[in-house]
């Protein structure tokens, strides 16, 4: 029975030790090459790690208060083309890049406006959103899930994106919100990871231009 126990011990021993052996001796090596360093008096060597960067890609430039807003030509999803220039003699025109219909915060900000569409319209302000949709497959969002008292426009080739500062990196998106003035000049500018969600502050902007 004794001789049993101490069978079972031994190999729990092996058990547990062999497998440490390799790292043993690896510590083993590595300090003996340090000491032997030390003696030639030279520096220990060292492992070699990966350079890894964590630089962010650069924001990219956009236009700010004051500056000439990039104008645009796209399709409705109606299947017409909307000038912005046209508009912005009507009126200041409020331009909302939204993500698409697979965005419902994008969804609940555009629905958010509409609530909102009698007060912008009574500044004199109009709305128009656009999308990294084709039109075809706005057309069939808004045939799916309704359509909205604006213009919606598409911008499959990322174009008015670009021009506003809203593509990030390789093809990341921004949400992007800007008020252009009857001059042709930015009048309110936002770009985030988010829609903007402070439309009552739009609507007053709108006011405090009539």
């Amino acid at each position: 029975m004794s001789s049993d126990r101490s069978s079972q011990s031994r190999r729990q021993w092996v058990g547990t030790w062999v497998p440490l052996l390799p790292i043993l001796v690896a510590m083993l090596i590595a300090f003996a090459a340090a000491q032997y360093g030390r003696l030639r008096g030279t520096p220990p060597p060292t492992m070699a790690m990966p350079v890894m960067s964590h630089a962010a890609p650069e924001m990219p430039s956009a236009p700010d208060i004051m500056d000439p807003a990039p104008d645009f030509t796209l399709p409705d999803v109606h299947g017409g083309d909307l000038h912005l220039a046209a508009l912005e003699k009507q009126g200041p025109v409020l331009v909302i890049f939204y993500l698409g219909y697979n965005c419902p915060r994008c969804v609940a900000h555009l629905r958010e406006i509409e609530e909102h569409i009698d007060e912008i319209r009574a500044t004199g302000g109009q709305v128009v959103a656009i999308s990294p949709d084709t039109p075809d497959n706005l057309k069939k969002s808004v045939d799916a899930f309704g359509d909205f008292p604006f213009p919606l426009l598409a911008d499959p080739d990322l174009k008015a994106f670009r021009d506003y500062g809203l593509v990030f990196g390789k093809d990341a998106l921004f949400h992007g919100c800007y008020i252009v003035d009857k001059e042709g000049a930015v009048a309110f500018a936002m770009r985030s990871s988010h829609p903007y969600d402070n439309v009552n502050g739009l609507v007053a902007t709108l006011r405090g231009m009539k």
